[in-house]
C-alpha cells in the first residue's frame, strides 16, 4: 500500500487539515492530507491558489459559496484545497500560472483543468458539474496510476477528459497512452487510444490530423471493435460538418436511406449521408452486446429510417424489425425474420391489413402517418400450404415504460391437440420479468420465469377456448394478452372516438376561475357544438413531464436551468402527482420515469451535464410520447434556450404530436435564450401553454406556485366526436365560457384516430 493511502486511513477519520474559512467552505490547507482524504473518499480535488489575490474577483468567488444549495450538492464530489503558499507539487505547478488560480486535480496530483481567470460563479459550478459527471472514471484512472498501470490510467483519464471537453489535456494523455501501448506491443489498446486521441485533436480544430488518425486505424484495424470505434468517430465528424456547412445539396447515388432529418439551409445532406454510412459500418463491425454496438445503435436511431437487424441472432419463431429511428413517421419499411419454411407474411397496422409479401426478404412499406403516435404493427407468417405458423407484434412511437406481452404462437385460428405456445415481451428499461402465467379457458397450465417464453398446451378439437398470458414485472406491473381460438363468431371492434380536451380558464386579470360546471362550457368541433362532460376536480392527480436541454449551447446557463427545474419540482409536486424527466442534447433520453418522489427527480436533474448538439424537437417528442395512455390532467414543462440544431424529428411532427396528445406545453427560456424565433413558440400557443422568458431566480417561487396552481386547476372535458370522420383528418376545436367572459387556453384542434 502506498504511503499516501496509509495516511488516508488516519486523516479520513479526523479530516486533519480541514478548516472552515470565512466563506464557509471546508478548505483543506495541506496538499498531502487533502490528496489522501480525496483518495480514500473517491473524490476529486478543487484547488484554490490565491497567490497575491487581495480582495480580487476570484477571492470573492467563494464568499457566498455555502449559501448556494447547488454548490453544496456538487461539492460532494470534491475535496476543497486552499493553498496559501507555493509548496508541494501542486502549489509549485500552480505558482507558474503567475496569477490567482482555481484548478481541478485528481487525488494522485494530475492536473485536470485550470479555470479561466475571469470565470463567473455559474461557469465555476458548471465546470464542477462536468467533472462530477466523470468522477468515477477519473477515480478509476487514479487507481490504475497508483497500481503503476500508467498507460491504462492515461487512456481512462483521456477518455473522461474528452467527455468534459478538456480537449488539450485529453489529447495529451491519450497520445501518451497510445505510444506506451505500442511500445509494449499491445496494438489493439494503442489503436483504441489513437481513436479517442484523433477525436480530441479533431475537435481542437486540427481536423485533417485528427481525421487521418482515425483513417489509419480503419485501414489496418487490430480488431473489429477498434474499427467500429473509429467509424463512429468518423460519423460524428461528418455529422458535425453537415451542420456547419451552408450547402443543402441532397445526396445523389449514395444508396443511403435518410430519415426525416430536420434539414435547414445549413445542413449538407451529403455529409449527413457519409455520417450515416459510417454509423452503419460501425454497427456491422461491433460485437453483439458491446458498448460500441450500443453507441452505433444510438446514432442510427436518430437518423436512419431503415430496419436495423439485431446482432447476435435469434431463435424466435417470427420477429418484426422496425426502422432504426426512434420516431417513425410517413412511409416506413418493416422487415420480418423467421425460421425456415415461411412462404408468406401478411402485415397489419393497428389490426388493419396493409400488405402481403410472398418472397424473401419479407419487407413491407407501411404508411404509419405524419404524427409520431403509438401504433401497432403486426405480422402473421404462413407456410406453403397457407397455414399460419407464427405471429409477431411491435409497437412504434410508444412510451419508453410501456410493458407489452403478445402471443406469437399458435398463430392459426383453429387448433387441436398439443400446441406450442410462444410469447414476445417488451420490457421497460431497468425492469425484469418476474413471471408469466399461461392459462387456457381460465385454467393455468404453465408459469414461465425466463426466456424463451415457451410452453406446450393441449386443446380439444373444435372446442372454443381462449389463451391468456399474464406477465408480471419485478415491481408488480402487469400486462396481458388474450387470443380466442376455434370460434365461429366474427368479432368486430367499435371505435368510440372519444376526445379529451384540457383547458385553462382565467379572468381578465389572469386569475383562475373556479367552480365551473359542464353547462358553463361551450365546445365546438369544426364549428358545431358538441355535448361535453366535465371530468375533473382540484384534487385530481396531475402527470407532469419535465424536458431539460443539456446541450453544449446551455454552458453558462446550466446552473440556471438546474435551479429552475428544482424550484419547480419543490413547488409543483404533491403526493398524488407524478413527474418524469427527459434530457436532450444530441439525442433525447428518459432519465427518470414517472414518480412522486421530488427528491429523486431532483437528483436526476443534477446528473445532466452540457454536451453535444441541441435536439429540441426530439426531446419534446419523446416527452410527449410518455403521456400516451395516461388519463387526466397533464402538462409538459420544457427548459431550453430554444436554439434547435440536430433533431431528427421535424417541427411539424412535433407540433402534430403535441396537438394529438393534447398536453399543454410550457417553456422556460433562460437569459440570452432565443425569444422571437424559438422553435417552441407555436407549440406552446397551440396547446394552451405559455412561454416564460428571462425569469429572475428570485421570482421562481412565485411563478412556479402560480404555474402549479394552473396545472392543478385544469378543466378536463370529454366528448364523442361525430361519426364518419376520416381517420387522420384535422378537426378544429373552440372552447368558450360565454357567461363569465373568460380567457380560455386549450388545444386548437385534434387529429382523428
Amino acid at each position: 500500500m502506498t504511503s499516501i493511502r496509509v495516511a488516508a486511513l488516519v486523516v479520513v477519520v479526523a479530516a486533519a487539515g480541514a478548516v472552515r474559512a470565512a466563506d464557509g467552505v471546508p478548505w483543506h490547507s495541506v496538499t498531502e492530507t487533502a490528496a489522501a482524504v480525496a483518495d480514500a473518499q473517491k473524490k476529486l480535488l478543487l484547488v484554490y491558489y490565491p497567490a497575491s489575490c487581495n480582495g480580487c474577483a476570484l477571492e470573492k468567488l467563494f464568499e457566498n459559496a455555502m449559501a448556494d444549495d447547488v454548490f453544496v450538492r456538487v461539492l460532494d464530489a470534491f475535496l476543497p484545497l486552499r493553498l496559501t503558499s507555493p509548496t508541494g507539487p501542486i502549489g509549485k505547478e500552480l505558482a507558474k500560472e503567475g496569477r490567482p488560480v482555481v484548478a481541478f486535480y485528481d487525488s494522485y496530483g494530475v492536473k485536470l483543468a485550470v479555470a479561466a481567470p475571469d470565470i463567473s460563479w455559474a461557469n465555476m459550478v458548471e465546470e464542477m458539474l462536468r467533472f462530477r459527471g466523470e468522477r468515477l472514471n477519473i477515480v478509476r484512472s487514479t487507481e490504475l496510476r497508483f497500481a503503476k498501470r500508467i498507460p491504462e490510467a492515461d487512456y481512462v483519464l483521456g477518455g473522461a477528459l474528452l467527455n468534459t471537453s478538456a480537449l488539450r489535456v485529453a489529447a495529451l494523455r491519450l497520445e501518451r497512452a497510445m505510444k506506451a501501448f505500442r511500445e509494449a506491443g499491445d496494438e489493439a489498446s494503442a489503436q483504441a487510444a489513437q481513436v479517442f486521441a484523433g477525436a480530441a485533436i479533431y475537435r481542437m480544430g486540427r481536423r485533417p490530423e485528427g481525421r487521418q488518425m482515425l483513417l489509419d486505424v480503419i485501414r489496418n484495424p487490430a480488431n473489429d471493435t477498434v474499427a467500429a470505434r473509429a467509424h463512429i468517430e468518423i460519423g460524428r465528424q461528418h455529422e458535425a460538418a453537415a451542420l456547419r456547412s451552408t450547402s443543402s445539396v441532397p445526396p445523389t447515388k449514395s444508396g443511403i436511406a435518410m430519415g426525416t432529418w430536420t434539414v435547414t439551409q445549413h445542413t449538407d445532406m451529403r455529409e449527413m449521408a457519409r455520417a450515416l454510412e459510417a454509423y452503419r459500418k460501425a454497427y456491422e463491425l461491433a460485437p453483439a452486446g458491446s458498448f460500441v454496438l450500443e453507441q452505433a445503435t444510438h446514432a442510427l436511431t436518430r437518423i436512419d429510417q431503415r430496419p436495423l437487424a439485431p446482432k447476435g441472432g435469434t431463435d424466435a419463431l417470427l420477429r418484426i424489425i422496425a426502422p432504426s429511428r426512434r420516431t417513425i413517421v410517413g412511409d416506413a419499411d418493416f422487415l420480418v425474420q423467421s425460421r425456415a419454411g415461411l412462404a408468406r407474411v401478411d402485415f397489419y397496422l393497428d389490426n388493419k391489413k396493409v400488405g402481403s409479401v410472398s418472397k424473401q426478404p419479407f419487407r413491407q412499406s407501411i404508411d404509419v402517418g405524419k404524427t409520431p403516435v403509438a401504433r401497432t404493427v403486426k405480422a402473421i407468417g404462413f407456410d406453403a400450404q397457407g397455414n399460419a405458423t407464427g405471429e409477431a407484434v411491435v409497437t412504434i412511437n410508444d412510451r419508453i415504460d410501456a410493458f407489452i406481452v403478445s402471443i406469437v404462437a399458435p398463430a392459426e385460428t383453429w387448433i387441436s391437440g398439443a400446441k406450442d405456445v410462444e410469447l414476445a415481451l417488451k420490457v421497460p428499461p431497468a425492469r425484469s420479468v418476474a413471471r408469466v402465467e399461461l392459462s387456457w379457458n381460465g385454467k393455468e397450465f404453465a408459469t414461465l420465469k425466463a426466456r424463451p417464453f415457451r410452453a406446450r398446451m393441449n386443446a380439444t378439437a373444435n372446442e372454443f377456448g381462449y389463451l391468456r398470458a399474464l406477465a408480471v414485472l419485478d415491481d408488480g406491473t402487469t400486462a396481458e394478452a388474450t387470443k380466442v381460438y376455434n370460434s365461429l363468431g366474427v368479432s368486430e371492434s367499435v371505435e368510440v372516438g372519444a376526445v379529451t380536451v384540457i383547458a385553462t380558464i382565467t379572468d381578465k386579470k389572469g386569475e383562475r376561475i373556479n367552480d365551473l360546471k359542464s353547462g358553463d362550457f361551450v365546445v365546438a368541433d369544426e364549428g358545431k357544438r358538441v355535448a361535453a362532460e366535465l371530468r375533473s376536480s382540484l384534487e385530481d392527480p396531475v402527470t407532469i413531464g419535465i424536458a431539460i436541454d443539456s446541450s453544449s449551447s446551455l454552458r453558462g446557463r446550466q446552473l440556471y436551468i438546474i435551479r429552475a427545474a428544482r424550484a419547480f419540482l419543490s413547488h409543483a409536486l404533491r403526493p398524488q402527482d407524478q413527474a418524469f424527466v427527459v434530457g436532450f442534447d444530441t439525442e433525447p433520453r428518459l432519465v427518470h420515469g414517472r414518480s412522486s418522489d421530488a427528491r429523486s427527480l431532483s437528483d436526476a436533474v443534477f446528473e445532466l451535464t452540457p454536451a453535444g448538439g441541441t435536439s429540441i424537437f426530439d426531446g419534446v417528442t419523446l416527452a410527449l410520447q410518455q403521456f400516451q395512455g395516461i388519463p387526466g390532467k397533464k402538462a409538459l414543462l420544457v427548459f431550453t434556450d430554444g436554439m434547435e440544431g440536430v433533431s431528427s424529428a421535424s417541427a411539424g411532427e412535433c407540433e402534430r404530436l403535441a396537438r394529438t396528445v393534447g398536453v399543454p406545453v410550457y417553456v422556460v427560456v433562460p437569459p440570452e435564450g432565443e425569444r422571437h424565433h424559438n422553435a417552441l413558440n407555436g407549440i406552446a400557443r397551440d396547446t394552451g401553454g405559455t412561454m416564460f422568458f428571462d425569469l429572475a431566480e428570485e421570482t421562481f417561487a412565485e411563478v412556479f406556485d402560480r404555474l402549479a396552481a394552473e396545472m392543478r386547476g385544469q378543466y378536463v372535458l370529454s366528448f364523442t366526436r361525430p361519426a364518419g370522420i376520416k381517420a387522420g383528418s384535422w378537426r378544429s376545436i373552440r372552447v368558450t365560457v360565454p357567461a363569465r367572459d373568460a380567457n380560455v387556453r386549450t388545444i386548437q384542434g385534434y387529429r382523428a384516430n
